[in-house]
């Protein structure tokens, strides 16, 4: 591998670890978001039941108003108590539907974040993975490969000067097209990465969009 390969394959990495920084950095958002429905919905609920609690004192107020005062005066009464309550739980419930859609809807989205976040994350695994695994493969297979003529060209050495040279010639050879071969393979390594760093950044910004 050439000093120039080694140092694209280290910038690979290190942007490769910036990506996976970004996807925990967006799972832990997605699950603030949910954190904060939860916490709408408590927020909602606590609303509804004060509001209830009023209305229902306010009621009971003028009831106990109403007792004191003429049968007609009374029914008025009761009946204005009974509106005040019913106009109370109406509001608590309005309150609470709202609250319910909007910590759904931030669950739905807090999951979906998470959710692509995880899906990234495992594909960009996978792809470091897979080019290590590569990378170490072609190194082999040029240590095999360069093995090999080394065994031949001493056989050829063995058996004359002449054919030791030719030997040697073609060693230098296989050697030019087993490094050129392995610098071609790690060229096109580093460019699916490069491509896959290019789309990540594009996908984590059409989840930010949605948020």
């Amino acid at each position: 591998m050439t000093t120039a390969d080694s140092s694209a394959s280290g910038a690979g990495s290190g942007s490769f670890a910036d990506e996976l920084r970004s996807l925990y950095e967006m799972r832990q958002r997605a699950e603030a978001a949910i954190g904060e429905a939860l916490a709408t919905r408590r927020q909602a609920l606590s609303e509804a039941d004060q509001i209830v609690a009023r209305a229902q004192q306010a009621a009971d107020a003028v009831k106990a108003e109403a007792d004191s005062r003429t049968s007609l005066s009374s029914a008025e009464a009761r009946g204005r108590a009974e509106q005040i309550v019913a106009e109370a739980k109406a509001a608590a419930r309005s309150i609470l539907a709202e609250a319910e859609t909007d910590a759904e809807r931030l669950r739905h989205e807090a999951t979906a974040t998470t959710a692509r976040a995880e899906e990234l994350e495992a594909s960009a695994t996978e792809l470091i993975e897979t080019a290590r695994r590569m990378a170490e493969f072609e190194r082999e297979a040029s240590a095999r490969e360069t093995a090999d003529l080394r065994a031949a060209a001493l056989a050829g050495v063995a058996a004359s000067s002449h054919g030791a040279l030719d030997q040697l010639d073609q060693v230098a050879a296989g050697l030019d097209d087993a490094i050129s071969a392995a610098a071609a393979r790690l060229s096109d390594i580093v460019a699916t990465l490069s491509g896959v760093r290019e789309t990540l950044p594009h996908a984590d910004r059409e989840v930010d969009a949605d948020d």
